[in-house]
């Protein structure tokens, strides 16, 4: 409100000392009743006041609908008098030249005057009536050419009226508002706006809730343009896919530097440098009667075939899935993939006796299992022997990623938690590198798929510690896979505050039916109001662009000539249409140049390079020393390349784990199992199995190992060996040696790894 009361006294001021100037330049200053002086004075105080309120109010852009009435209707009264005025002048000045009379009789009041001094006289009253008519059409012809207008339908053009947009209605779609110091407010949170381009050196920036698709083919700078601005600039939190790890490296000190957590969760980093997140701690911690749902929508992801005869596996497997998980949840109250995929098998039991024994285990001296896990388990226990190994081996496929230890330790426990990107400013990396980007798609798809889930429990104005967005960066995005409730639910995840960047190569990539499908994917990009288009790399993109840009009318002008007898020529002028931009103009588009779409008309602008402009540069140097240093110039991309390499721009206090050690301990653990097993007694061999390991001659390995366990054993029962023996023993390891050796020179190639029938006869041995 004060604001308003400064801006309105300044616009009635001005307004007031422009119409006393007004006043004077007229002559109004030659009135001498006091009553017409104060009712003057005190008209032009009211008038002005008003006026100055209600314009403010629409300049601050707070005004209601009667603000903008008495705005809007003062101005036009104004206007309307001085058409008026000028009216008048305009007939003085002619009546005064007609009659050859002296400037100083021209005024405002001229015309009236001489009307009842001389209207009567006949040479007198032509030249009036001339002057009168100026007088009035003055005034009435602008105001006949705004209302004709305003009531006249457009002239609607035969082949389209397609244009690029102009700078006053870029402005009016709101897109320079940041750029010319303008933001609205709503309450006390200011909508954080979206990075889209750069219009005559001032930068586009959406504000709102909404989302926001870039389409641009590989190596188009979509990176540099696009993610790196915004995360050097989007005031809220972030979580961004970041397929190549350059994301983090160049932006996350800044964001940290900015008060915000930053989290980096790499889980294929083999050097461990990465946040852990457990994709099971949630459900974990949530009520029992919650934990089935989320996990059938997790098994739905790990277990899924559009094979309908081998449908009944991934189900069979699904359920063996959620039967581990909701028992380690009830045993320990804590459960992670890697311990699902170890607990579904043991070395020293079967199967089903495995699973019959966990059946029976009770999280608290006589409290079962709950009924959705022995439900789960017995599902799968009904199934014959056979059958149940088939289910095995497709429950074990479908969490064979897990079985990396670098995976598993990454996933092994939960450093951060996505229910709270909306309540903390928060930036979450995402690094899934290029390499296993086929076998990461799982990680990511859960990632997102909860980070949308577990933020639409509470609408923003539900919660009052709810304060933030969060910009979902999906650079690659069809790299993820189907994510479900994306499908399903982008018509209204925006008002929980989770807005969308999605980069794609070509809107086709969203179509194929493992995907979105075709309808699914028009959805999908229906609900994205903003598309930045890059020059396409293909003629069907390249064709679908220039016809959604539309067409325009052009005059065509055509010329003939006769040659005949009598010579003559014609010409012809015809509309005709033609495509704002053809296919190949759009292809032929300049690497800086991008059309952003989603309002009225098109905008032809250019790309936001991060490097090129001080505003994103200035943030990098404010914590980048080598940066800083560079302040007479921009760095050059070699120069950045630098600082980046010498980690300046990433965050600091991210945790370094040690795969090896992780990965050493469990291997160890598991060897422990499966030689204790062995002891205890395995398997013995069927007939068919001693047949064939009777016809085969035994290995170099296989035959040392069996020697030295020999000679073990002997030593274990404190039997003494006989020089003889030994020297038995020793002569027949040198002779499989020799053998060996003259078996390799002959082909000419090293001795192999020992065949798997080897190991399987010292096993037994």
């Amino acid at each position: 409100m004060k604001k308003r009361l400064i801006v309105g006294g300044f616009l009635s001021l001005f307004s007031g000392v422009a119409v006393v100037g007004a006043a004077r330049l007229l002559h109004l200053d030659a009135m001498t009743d006091p009553v017409e002086i104060s009712a003057f004075f005190a008209l032009v105080v009211v008038m002005c006041s008003l006026w100055g309120l209600c314009a403010s109010a629409v300049l601050l852009k707070t005004a209601t609908l009667l603000d903008r009435i008495v705005a809007g209707g003062l101005f036009a009264l104004v206007v309307v008098t001085g058409l008026a005025v000028a009216g008048q002048y305009a007939g003085a000045t002619l009546f005064a030249k007609l009659e050859k009379l002296p400037d100083s009789a021209i005024g405002i009041w001229t015309l009236r005057d001489y009307w009842h001094a001389f209207g009567d006289m006949k040479g007198v009253k032509r030249s009036l009536q001339i002057a009168t008519a100026v007088s009035i059409i003055v005034p009435v012809l602008p105001i006949a050419v705004v209302v004709a207008a305003l009531v006249m339908k457009p002239k609607r053009e035969l082949h389209g009226d397609a244009r690029f947009a102009y700078s006053h209605e870029i402005r009016r779609y709101g897109l320079l508002d940041e750029a010319n110091g303008r933001t609205r407010r709503k309450g006390d949170y200011r909508d954080p706006s979206i990075i889209v381009g750069r219009y005559k050196g001032k930068y586009l920036t959406f504000r709102g809730t909404e989302f926001v698709m870039v389409a641009a083919r590989t190596r188009s700078r979509k990176g540099v343009a696009i993610v790196l601005p915004n995360l050097l600039t989007f005031s809220d939190s972030v979580a961004c896919l970041d397929v190549k790890g350059e994301n983090f490296d160049l932006t996350s000190r800044y964001r940290q530097a900015c008060g915000q957590n930053v989290f980096r969760w790499a889980p294929f980093d083999q050097k461990g440098y990465t946040h852990r997140w457990n994709p099971l701690f949630k459900i974990a911690k949530s009520p029992a009667f919650v934990r089935v749902g989320r996990l059938q929508a997790i098994a739905a992801r790990l277990y899924h075939t559009a094979d309908a005869r081998n449908k009944f596996f991934y189900e069979q497997a699904a359920d063996l899935f959620m039967g581990l998980a909701l028992y380690l949840m009830e045993m320990t109250g804590d459960c992670t993939f890697g311990q699902v995929l170890r607990l579904a098998t043991t070395p020293d039991k079967k199967v089903r006796e495995h699973l019959t024994e966990l059946m029976q285990q009770e999280p608290q001296p006589g409290v079962p299992l709950s009924g959705d896990c022995l439900g789960a388990l017995s599902r799968v226990l009904a199934s014959p022997d056979e059958t149940m190994l088939n289910i095995v081996a497709t429950f074990n496929a479908g969490l064979r990623l897990f079985s990396n230890p670098i995976v598993d330790q990454a996933t092994s426990a939960c450093d951060f938690e996505l229910d709270r990107v909306r309540r903390e400013l928060t930036s979450i990396y995402l690094v899934l590198p290029v390499r296993e980007i086929a076998v990461a798609s799982l990680l990511g798809n859960l990632f997102y798929t909860q980070l949308i889930e577990d933020n639409l429990d509470v609408l923003p104005g539900e919660d009052p510690t709810i304060k933030y967005q969060c910009l979902a960066i999906g650079d690659e995005f069809t790299a993820l896979g189907r994510i479900e409730v994306l499908d399903k639910g982008n018509a209204f995840i925006a008002g929980y505050w989770i807005r969308l960047l999605t980069i794609l190569q070509s809107k086709a990539q969203l179509e194929p039916n493992e995907l979105y499908g075709p309808a699914g994917a028009r959805t999908l990009i229906t609900n994205h109001a903003v598309l930045v288009a890059y020059a396409p790399g293909n003629q069907a993109d390249a064709k679908e662009l220039s016809e959604t840009l539309g067409t325009f009318t052009e005059k065509a002008t055509s010329r003939s000539r006769n040659h005949g007898r009598n010579t003559s020529t014609g010409t012809n002028t015809s509309d005709q249409g033609r495509a704002l931009m053809l296919d190949q103009e759009l292809k032929r588009m300049e690497q800086h140049e991008e059309i952003v779409l989603g309002f009225q008309r098109p905008i032809l602008c250019e790309k936001a390079t991060y490097y090129e402009d001080d505003l994103f540069i200035d943030r990098m140097r404010s914590v980048s020393p080598m940066l800083a240093a560079i302040d007479k110039r921009l760095p050059t991309e070699d120069e950045i390349k630098a600082a980046w390499q010498a980690g300046e721009l990433r965050a600091t206090g991210i945790p370094t784990n040690n795969p090896e050690t992780y990965h050493a301990v469990l291997s160890a653990k598991a060897a422990g199992e499966i030689r204790f097993a062995r002891q205890a007694g395995a398997k013995p061999l069927t007939a068919a199995e001693l047949l064939v390991l009777d016809r085969q001659k035994p290995g170099v390995l296989a035959t040392d190992m069996a020697l030295t366990g020999f000679a073990a054993d002997l030593a274990e029962l404190g039997l003494v060996m006989r020089d003889d023996v030994r020297e038995m023993l020793a002569g027949i390891r040198i002779d499989f040696n020799l053998a060996a050796a003259d078996a390799a020179a002959d082909s000419q190639i090293e001795p192999a790894a020992p065949a798997d029938n080897e190991v399987k006869e010292v096993a037994h041995g």
